[in-house]
């Protein structure tokens, strides 16, 4: 949904970029070991890798920008949250004493350098984890109604 939309603006701007889904590009035979979420593709190379994080918590949130393990297995990606979740960790943020804390710390940073986001392209926010789970739950729906008539049940 976000990946289509984002196409759609990139190739009205120019023609060589296209926003990908990760997991169509891999053969699931051979899977690699991180793919990224989204890559966004020039026609010669990866620019950008998004990673899409819809947790139901902000600490999981946090840790994927703060924790050592998560810092490193996510180096060159770009974390992608909800806009609601996005708020949370900012509020979060603000409610904390100065000096912040080396955790919270990476935390401003990460939001300072666009490395902790809910957009996919500046101004195209991803939707609400609300919205998002309805166009899934429309999308299995639809699949299972369309499986149900081929099989004849």
């Amino acid at each position: 949904m976000v990946a289509h939309q984002a196409t759609k603006q990139y190739i009205r701007i120019n023609f060589t970029r296209v926003l990908v889904v990760a997991a169509e590009l891999y053969d699931q035979e051979e899977p690699e070991d991180h793919p990224a979420d989204l890559l966004l593709w020039d026609g010669k190379k990866v620019i950008k890798r998004y990673q899409l994080k819809s947790y139901k918590n902000t600490r999981d949130l946090i840790a994927v920008v703060t924790q050592p393990k998560w810092v490193k297995y996510y180096e060159n990606e770009i974390i992608v949250t909800h806009p609601e979740k996005l708020a949370e960790v900012r509020q979060q943020l603000a409610e904390q004493k100065k000096p912040l804390t080396p955790r919270w710390e990476k935390v401003e940073k990460a939001l300072k350098d666009g490395r902790l986001t809910d957009e996919v392209k500046p101004g195209l926010k991803v939707p609400s984890r609300e919205e998002a789970q309805k166009v899934t739950d429309d999308f299995l729906r639809k699949m299972f109604k369309r499986f149900q008539e081929k099989d004849g049940s």
